[in-house]
């Protein structure tokens, strides 16, 4: 009797836990007193996470030193990649890179930075069946938000004249 009561009370237990993770589906959603929004990209079959809210992106020149902006001239890249990636894999568990890598998973990360390469909006595009859940990917981009500094470069560093950029990278686990 005693060993049925441990055992019922040990699968309601794990039960709990694995329905604390929340599966990815198109919504929107609130972790942490923040709202996120998922809808799903037929086209691509993937899934994008964003903040559900709007930001004003800082206005950018029309010129540069005589280059129209967006140019590819102007366009930044990313620096420190490296850093970006280590950081979003800091949220994750041994155990649960592992288990991300084993499905070729990646999350393709898009962001607005300010002059000075702080994150203004980020998004996420993952794809349609990973086993990243919501609270995961929010818990990303709370890292990304709060604490990476873009290191940007350019020709001539024609980058540093914008008052903010758009940064694309795809992060492999």
């Amino acid at each position: 009797m005693k060993n049925r009561l441990f055992v019922s009370l040990l699968m309601l237990f794990l039960i709990n836990i694995a329905s604390s993770q929340t599966p990815l589906r198109s919504g929107d959603f609130t972790v942490n007193g923040i709202d996120y929004k998922i809808g799903q990209l037929e086209l691509y079959n993937n899934f994008v996470f964003s903040p559900n809210h709007k930001i004003e992106v800082p206005k950018n020149p029309e010129m540069v030193r005589n280059n129209t902006v967006p140019s590819v001239e102007i366009s930044p890249r990313l620096t420190n990649r490296e850093q970006l990636k280590n950081m979003v894999k800091s949220n994750f568990t041994a155990e649960q890179i592992h288990q991300l890598r084993k499905n070729k998973e990646y999350i393709n990360l898009t962001m607005f930075v300010d002059s000075k390469g702080k994150p203004l909006y980020i998004w996420f595009g993952v794809d349609k069946n990973t086993i990243l859940t919501i609270e995961q990917l929010a818990k990303v981009h709370q890292t990304v938000k709060t604490k990476f500094v873009a290191e940007t470069a350019s020709r001539d560093n024609l980058h540093l004249e914008l008052n903010s950029s758009r940064l694309s990278d795809r992060i492999y686990f």
